[in-house]
């Protein structure tokens, strides 16, 4: 046993790590990504004492999972925060020992290999998992189903052996998986499925059509050990097998689970008390979990027909994308008037029919535990309360997916028993699955190279994602990509006309190419749909001041404080409007204020120090610059004040080196004056081959007044250059 363990489990590390192998060299997706690990700084911290306070106490992202938070700063700690690439490795790690403890548990159970392992493989190779395993923020799915699979292999241990630390092993486990992520909520009334099948310590199963042994009369021995050859006895070499033959129907194969002297079948009533402190575990981890999420506004509202619709659906296509998972993306929308009449009324005549089907091959008990573990285990998830935007997530099937792939490992296993003839088309359908799931996986796992390549596909393969169109825009914005942005926030509005998000967004793109009415219009639009948004009103209050209406730009700064108190970005550009009014004293208030709520704000150490300068305090004014450049080493403005302070207090060799690092960080729009102070502190050094060259680098790139004035300290370089 521990030999084919091993094997088994160098083959699916194998496949896993062989799929998955590109995740290596990937970074942090912008979603969710920068808030669990990459700008996270507790994360990042690894486990100092604080950091640990705050994962057991925070219900940062609307979830509180302590066990996840800590694994996060573990591989911070062992990996430095920046090494995205090694976190993705342990997600991959993760999957691979849980495909690997599907297969423990389900030989521990049947004493079958082949089919466990088709399961295990499956698990590992489905492209729906892609999400749980390439998505560094999904750690907690692989974690939880990590602690799950070992709380059912404790379990079913403390069944075989009836040992109690078995037990309480498995409800620590559980209370580790809950605590990774809610999702093992359903897990005792899975256990009370696997007493059913395969354990089948249910009482009524003793004495079922009078069969002692706990199984059906002409039960399908495909359910027992691989003793049995597709539902055959194996001949023993050299004389043949006898039958025994009772008046309760054929003999059935003994297997492991039939009950025996240490499992003896109980009532059901016995099993649910058994279970009760699991109970507690998950109503305790329910309350949490819904307070929390309520609390961080992730608990939504929809209509009742809506609601309805959307779980039936949901069901649906959860099983269609199993067994034809194409057109997966990381987000799939949520809105009224998404689905038709029919498309509910199909869904449920799908789900009808496989129920149907279930219960007329009840003796096929693997039938009814797989497919009720995939109803059930949804549950949490499928949209009974509403939790976020989507209406479905490739990442929800990570455990539901495993009652299918027993419905379809142990079916395709009974076809061949029954039919001899068909057991070469069975191994061709097992093995030619695996390898349809691995090429498709593969594709999948490319598409989360990075942000873009991800929600572009998300808008290619879903209608009317305005989320996915918003995401995008952000992504193309980063890079620079300003009009084609444009376009997809106008797509998102176009599809969520109060999408206040996105207008807000679009303004800041119509404002940065000067275009402030525009602007203005789409930062009203947008408070419009959410009067209490604090970042539309600050963007409101910058706009309005740039049109020369400051007293405007201060009520909307002032308003945006109202609904966002100590917000720093509005605290901050009421500074720059007192400023431009020669109001120094209330400039310096705001710009402290600004840094107390965000002691990292580079740019409000830089115009503190600007204000304060003004004031003659110039000592203060360049330790702040300093300070600027010290959280952001390319910070523009504060090279550039820093410079003209050395240049001032004739310390020219600092004063250039600055210069020269202004140049270097920005446009040539930007950095003309540190261009011209530059040449000029050269002149005054009479470094005049220096002043050229940089002059005539810079000539070509300006035009009008600004080429005029280089060419003039060109030509007096030159001048001085003459002997």
């Amino acid at each position: 046993m521990l030999t084919r363990a091993i094997l088994v489990g160098l083959l699916l590390t194998a496949v896993g790590f062989g799929l998955y192998r590109s995740v290596a060299r990937y970074r942090y997706v912008q979603y969710d990504d920068l808030a669990y690990v990459g700008e996270n700084e507790y994360v990042q911290d690894g486990w100092t004492a604080s950091s640990l306070y705050w994962a057991w106490t925070t219900n940062e992202q609307a979830n509180w999972h302590p066990v996840t938070w800590m694994s996060h700063m573990l591989d911070c700690q062992l990996f430095g925060p920046n090494a995205p690439g090694r976190f993705h490795l342990v997600n991959v790690a993760l999957h691979v020992l849980n495909g690997w403890l599907l297969f423990l548990l389900l030989h521990q159970m049947t004493s079958a290999v082949w089919r466990p392992l088709l399961a295990a493989t499956l698990f590992v190779v489905h492209p729906l998992h892609v999400e749980s395993v390439a998505w560094i923020s999904e750690r907690k799915d692989v974690l939880s189903t990590l602690f799950w699979l070992g709380s059912i292999m404790a379990y079913v241990t403390y069944v075989h052996r009836r040992k109690s630390p078995y037990y309480v092993a498995s409800c620590l486990l559980l209370a580790a998986g809950l605590m990774s992520k809610p999702m093992p909520v359903t897990a005792p009334f899975v256990l009370l499925l696997l007493d059913y099948w395969p354990l089948q310590r249910w009482s009524f199963l003793a004495t079922t059509n009078g069969v002692g042994n706990g199984t059906a009369r002409n039960e399908p021995t495909a359910e027992t050990s691989d003793r049995t050859v597709h539902g055959h006895q194996r001949a023993t070499p050299g004389r043949k097998r006898k039958r025994k033959r009772s008046s309760a129907g054929p003999a059935v194969p003994r297997s492991v689970a039939e009950p025996d002297s240490n499992r003896s079948p109980v009532g059901l009533s016995w099993l649910i008390v058994e279970k009760l402190p699991m109970f507690v575990l998950i109503l305790t981890s329910s309350c949490a979990t819904y307070l929390v999420q309520q609390g961080g506004g992730a608990v939504g509202s929809v209509p009742l027909d809506h609601h309805f619709a959307i779980i039936v659906l949901a069901y649906a296509r959860y099983v269609a994308k199993t067994f034809w998972p194409t057109n997966l993306a990381v987000l799939y929308p949520n809105y009224p008037g998404m689905w038709s009449a029919a498309q509910v009324a199909g869904a449920a005549a799908l789900l009808i029919a496989i129920t149907a089907v279930v219960l007329v091959w009840l003796r096929r008990r693997y039938l009814t535990i797989g497919w009720l573990w995939f109803l059930g285990t949804l549950v949490p998830v499928v949209g009974i309360v509403q939790i976020g935007e989507h209406s479905m997530a490739d990442r929800y099937m990570y455990v539901p997916m495993i009652g299918l792939i027993i419905m379809v490992t142990w079916g395709l296993a009974d076809v061949a028993g029954r039919f001899p003839q068909l057991q070469i088309a069975a191994f061709i359908v097992a093995i030619a699955s695996c390898v349809a799931c691995t090429v498709i996986a593969d594709h999948q796992v490319r598409v989360w190279e990075n942000s873009e390549s991800l929600f572009r596909r998300a808008v290619e393969v879903t209608e009317n994602n305005y989320s996915m169109h918003d995401k995008l825009a952000d992504e193309l914005r980063r890079q620079g990509h300003a009009d084609e942005a444009t376009e997809h926030y106008r797509q998102a509005i176009r599809i969520k006309p109060d999408f206040s998000e996105a207008r807000n967004d679009l303004g800041v793109i119509l404002q940065d190419r000067g275009a402030f009415q525009a602007a203005i219009e789409q930062y009203e639009l947008a408070i419009q749909s959410n009067p209490k948004f604090g970042e539309a009103y600050t963007n409101l209050g910058v706009a309005l001041n740039s049109l020369n209406r400051p007293k405007e730009g201060i009520r909307a700064l002032q308003r945006a404080l109202e609904f966002k108190p100590g917000y720093p970005e509005a605290l901050f550009n009421l500074g720059i409007i007192c400023q431009q009014q020669q109001r120094t004293a209330e400039a310096v208030a705001y710009y402290r204020q600004a840094i107390d709520a965000e002691p990292d704000y580079a740019a409000a150490y830089n115009n503190l120090g600007v204000a304060l300068g003004s004031q003659q305090q110039h000592d203060e004014a360049m330790r702040l610059f300093s300070d600027a450049l010290r959280l952001d080493p390319r910070h523009y403005d504060a090279h550039y004040n820093l410079a003209n302070g050395y240049r001032s207090r004739r310390q020219p060799a600092k004063a250039i080196d600055h210069y020269r690092q202004a140049i270097r960080i920005a446009t040539p729009e930007k950095s003309f004056r540190a261009r011209v102070n530059l040449a000029i502190t050269l002149q005054e050094q009479r470094r005049w081959d220096e002043a050229i060259e940089l002059l005539e680098q810079s000539l070509p790139q300006y035009s009008g007044e600004q080429r005029q004035h280089l060419a003039h300290l060109l030509q007096r370089s030159r001048r001085h250059l003459v002997p």
